[in-house]
C-alpha cells in the first residue's frame, strides 16, 4: 500500500483504500477519513503533552472493534486495523489498513521510539529504578 499522509489533499486516497481493505464488511469499521481523523486526534490526546518532534517514528496501531465478545457469539469477530506511522513534522502517514479478529485487546495501541518514551517519562515525572 502506498504510504498517505493524514491531510484533506489525501481525503478520496484514503477513503478508497478504506473501502479496498474493508471489503463488504459493514461492522467494526473506519467508514471514512473523517472518522480516520478523530481516531488519531482522540489517541494522541492520551499521550502527556510532547512536541510534534517527538513522535517522529512512532506508530498508532488503531483496531476498531477490539475487545470481548459474548461466548455465544459463533463467528469469529473481525474488525478494521490502521497502522499510522508519525513523520518529523508530527503528520501521520497511514501505512496499513487491513482486517482481523479483534476479540480480545485494546482498541489502540503506541509504539514509540526512545525519544517519545523520554518525553513520556518526563511529562509524567517517572524515572526509571535500576534493580540490583
Amino acid at each position: 500500500m502506498k504510504k498517505l499522509i493524514i491531510d484533506r489533499a489525501h481525503e478520496a486516497e484514503i477513503n478508497a483504500a478504506l473501502v479496498e481493505a474493508q471489503g463488504k464488511a459493514t461492522a467494526r469499521i473506519i467508514s471514512d477519513y473523517d472518522e480516520l481523523e478523530e481516531y488519531v486526534e482522540d489517541y494522541k490526546k492520551e499521550l502527556p503533552d510532547v512536541p510534534k518532534l517527538a513522535f517522529e517514528g512512532c506508530e498508532l496501531i488503531i483496531s476498531v472493534g477490539a475487545g470481548a465478545f459474548p461466548s455465544a457469539y459463533k463467528y469469529r469477530p473481525m474488525g478494521t486495523y490502521c497502522i499510522i506511522r508519525f513523520r518529523k513534522d508530527g503528520k501521520g502517514e497511514v501505512v496499513k489498513i487491513g482486517r482481523a479478529d479483534c476479540e480480545g485487546g485494546k482498541s489502540w495501541r503506541w509504539r514509540v521510539t526512545e525519544k517519545m518514551r523520554a518525553y513520556i517519562m518526563t511529562a509524567m515525572r517517572c524515572e526509571v529504578i535500576e534493580e540490583e
